[in-house]
């Protein structure tokens, strides 16, 4: 049983490596979208900060602000998405710990336990041979 309990710890250490590696990508994919985010914010900022009096030209600048809007929209969405994502691979990291650490102070336990009763039968069995010698020289004796 404690070998199967090995096991099931060593399988449990690898869900948690899978999880970890897990949310390290979606942390990175997190990171890499922000910087999108802020580049197309920038993008609308300077649009938005250009003055000019041709009427074609405002126009111009109007439909990139409204594309570059929905752009961010979108992008913001996604961040709420990955951030999500990063949310729930974290609860699944912490989840995979805990089932390792459970499975392995069950496995010391057992560990202990068999070793107490290893230690019990080896004392009986000396116990059982120290009277078996004493009542051999109490025999002799009398």
């Amino acid at each position: 049983m404690t070998r199967t309990l090995r096991r099931l710890a060593r399988i449990q250490r690898i869900r948690q490596d899978e999880a970890r590696n897990d949310l390290l990508v979606a942390q990175q994919a997190q990171i890499a979208h922000d910087e999108v985010l802020e580049r197309c914010q920038a993008r609308i900022a300077e649009a938005a900060a250009a003055r000019t009096d041709n009427a074609d030209e405002l126009m111009r600048r109007h439909a990139f602000s409204l594309r570059q809007e929905m752009e961010r929209r979108r992008l913001v969405a996604q961040a709420e998405h990955l951030e999500a994502r990063v949310d729930r691979q974290r609860g699944q990291l912490m989840e995979a710990a805990k089932q390792v650490q459970t499975t392995e102070r069950f496995t010391d336990r057992l560990e202990e336990i068999a070793a107490s009763l290893d230690e019990r039968r080896t004392q009986r069995v000396l116990d059982e041979a120290g009277l078996m010698v004493w009542m051999r020289r109490a025999g002799a004796v009398s």
